[in-house]
């Protein structure tokens, strides 16, 4: 019976008028907005995107890219594991030597001091 007054209780005066310790707001509360704030529209639509999505033939272009680097990877991965990565560091010494030679040929531009 208290339990059904003290509901009741809540329902008309408020559940913000009961002491803290009954489920009532701290004495150092905000206190409440004058005015309610416009409810989120929820069933807004987004703008239109400012450009297109990929179109087909991107997207087969896209994926065929993406085959072509998985594959890449995979042969890189086996021929790691069948040398030790003899041959992988045989490749980059050989490409980062082909890169010091064409540095060396190419003419130094002039100083324009």
């Amino acid at each position: 019976m208290a339990v059904a007054g003290v509901l009741g209780m809540t329902v008309t005066a408020g559940a913000i008028d009961l002491p803290q310790e009954l489920g009532g707001l701290p004495k150092d509360a905000p206190a409440r907005p004058t005015t309610q704030r416009p409810y989120p529209g929820v069933y807004d639509q987004p703008r239109a995107r400012p450009e297109s999505t990929m179109s087909d033939s991107a997207k087969i272009k896209l994926e065929g890219d993406l085959d072509a680097a998985r594959k890449r990877q995979q042969q890189f991965k086996e021929g790691r594991s069948k040398d030790g990565g003899a041959a992988a560091a045989a490749q980059a010494a050989a490409a980062r030597d082909k890169a010091q030679n064409e540095a060396k040929k190419k003419p130094s531009a002039p100083d324009s001091r």
